[in-house]
């Protein structure tokens, strides 16, 4: 769609050079071509927004799909709303997925767990790693896969246990 503005602009400047050549000012006529290239203006910018709006979706839609791996398109995001309406439902399932993936590639170890190992046995050490990271996606899993009513005292407890390790190991997750 092609805006006026230019051709609307140059038509209240011909109005008002020939009414002021002819002495014939109409100020009805004057006002209605300002409300005119007012408008085309503000559709102008309207339209502008909305593709923007819909850019900045698909940069979001894109990501996500990335990150979630949706290679058949299986996330109908219909809108921005959609995927911050529920982002902690979003957020878990991501980060669970993310988790997965990072323990299969996984090659350190934090120093805490080195530590306690005495830097002696790297097996057991590494064991304990990926367990640690398994009980962190197992908590996003259960924050995404159940609603907070449905959530039993046993799942409640692995969900803190998850989130706290998820917390203290945020910055060991490196491979």
């Amino acid at each position: 769609m092609k805006n006026n503005i230019n051709k609307y602009h140059q038509e209240l400047y011909s109005y008002c050079k020939d009414s002021i050549a002819t002495s014939t000012y109409n100020e009805w006529h004057y006002k209605y071509l300002q409300e005119k290239l007012k408008n085309e203006i503000l559709r102008s910018r309207l339209k502008n927004c909305k593709e923007d709006n819909k850019r900045e979706k698909n940069k979001l839609k894109s990501c996500i799909k990335f990150l979630m791996n949706d290679k058949q398109d299986s996330l109908k995001i219909r809108s921005i709303s959609d995927i911050v309406w529920d982002l902690d439902n979003t957020l878990s399932l991501m980060i669970a997925n993310m988790l997965i993936k990072f323990r299969s590639k996984v090659q350190g170890i934090p120093n805490d767990i080195a530590k306690k190992y005495n830097n002696d046995d790297d097996d057991k050490a590494f064991k304990e790693w990926c367990d640690l990271i398994d009980k962190m996606a197992e908590a996003f899993y259960l924050i995404h896969d159940k609603d907070s009513i449905d959530i039993t005292e046993e799942e409640n407890e692995k969900i803190k246990n998850g989130l706290d390790l998820f917390t203290k190991y945020f910055r060991d997750l490196w491979c």
